[in-house]
């Protein structure tokens, strides 16, 4: 993570330095990034550079967790305490993780990026917590709708969760990859398609999602 020195910095500088980590970490992955390459971008010199971090590393988490942070304020603004039943809530996780995308679309790449992480100890860092960040989210709901009898009471709902985490990242990874697809309204038919085909799994006979 970053040192004080790095926080101390003016704004401006503070700000080149993160938009040039985020340009090659989105682009390059974290293995074909160059320290040498962010100093030319953000015109620092590269000494400076480890002032502010130790290592590559270092401010690839910092990166990564800003990412995380920002994709999680759009679920929040989201609000699913207001939502209705198992397969809206899904749905509207889903759109508000593409409108994440969709306007901050190297944050995504970065994030998007993590399960294809070569160095394990630095996936191990930081999909996990993302992982777990993206099982609470769905849990919660899953144990409400067996509760409720909406879906089957044998269903796994560790299983459920890692299914629904998986698709999340399936999805994204079309809006990102798939040509034509331009907007977070363009990927409403490929998300209720792909939920409508995991709720027909999990669903009791008879039940309301």
């Amino acid at each position: 993570m970053p040192t004080d020195t790095f926080f101390n910095l003016p704004k401006e500088k503070r700000n080149r330095v993160v938009k040039a980590a985020i340009y090659q970490f989105a682009s390059k992955g974290y293995s074909k990034a160059s320290v040498t390459q962010i100093v030319h971008d953000a015109q620092i010199a590269k000494g400076s550079f480890y002032q502010y971090f130790n290592d590559k590393k270092s401010l690839y988490k910092y990166i990564v967790k800003m990412a995380l942070d920002k994709k999680l304020e759009y679920i929040i603004e989201m609000d699913s305490s207001k939502i209705d039943g198992l397969y809206y809530f899904l749905i509207q996780i889903n759109i508000a993780i593409i409108r994440f995308a969709e306007e901050n679309i190297n944050l995504a790449r970065i994030v998007n990026d993590l399960p294809n992480m070569e160095q394990t100890y630095i996936y191990e860092e930081l999909e996990i917590y993302h992982k777990k960040s993206g099982l609470n989210l769905f849990i919660p709901r899953l144990k409400k709708a067996v509760q409720e009898g909406k879906i089957k009471p044998e269903v796994n709902i560790h299983y459920a969760a890692h299914l629904l985490y998986n698709s999340s990242l399936f999805i994204t990874n079309y809006f990102l990859e798939e040509k034509g697809v331009n907007s977070h309204k363009d990927m409403i038919p490929v998300i209720e398609n792909i939920i409508g085909l995991i709720i027909l799994g999990i669903k009791k006979d008879g039940g309301e999602s």
